[in-house]
């Protein structure tokens, strides 16, 4: 589904469950949702910040748990700091990774063009998060161009090619 588990012990186990099957594959890096801001990828009553953080917290915590030499990778937001409910998702995300004594290694999100327009609003929480976290690595996991039509082709280019 795209929405709360149906606790957090069920989703822990799933977790644990995926983990183990693929880290017997060779599996080495873990990623938990895609885009709980966008699309209708966190939805439901119960599907709020509050709810968003504590499930990315606990799910990798348990990757943790389950196989301590996996990377974690997250939130994979649309946009660097996507919104739930308003908000922005870093602070309350690190904050609940923080009380779950959970670390998260690779911060991911998504970029696309209509975002060049934003951009400059998401560096000051680039910022905070390379001040608390210096070594953590950022990854661009997803871009497309294709989003928003009216910007030509050339200006798209111009701004991917930077």
């Amino acid at each position: 589904g795209n929405g709360m588990p149906s606790s957090w012990q069920a989703w822990e186990s799933y977790v644990a469950d995926v983990v183990n099957y693929f880290s017997a594959k060779g599996v080495t890096h873990f990623e938990i949702w895609n885009e709980p801001n966008c699309c209708d990828f966190w939805i439901g009553q119960e599907s709020t910040l509050d709810n968003y953080v504590t499930l990315f917290a606990k799910g990798i915590k348990t990757i943790e748990n389950t196989n301590p030499s996996a990377t974690t990778v997250g939130p994979s937001t649309s946009a660097f700091a996507g919104q739930i409910d308003g908000q922005l998702i870093t602070g309350p995300l690190f904050d609940a990774l923080d009380a779950e004594g959970a670390t998260l290694d690779i911060y991911s999100y998504h970029m696309y063009n209509h975002e060049y327009v934003s951009t400059n609003n998401y560096i000051q929480a680039e910022k905070d998060l390379l001040a608390r976290y210096p070594n953590m690595e950022f990854w661009v996991s997803e871009v497309n161009d294709a989003q928003i039509p009216k910007y030509a082709d050339e200006r798209n280019a111009a701004w991917f090619g930077r």
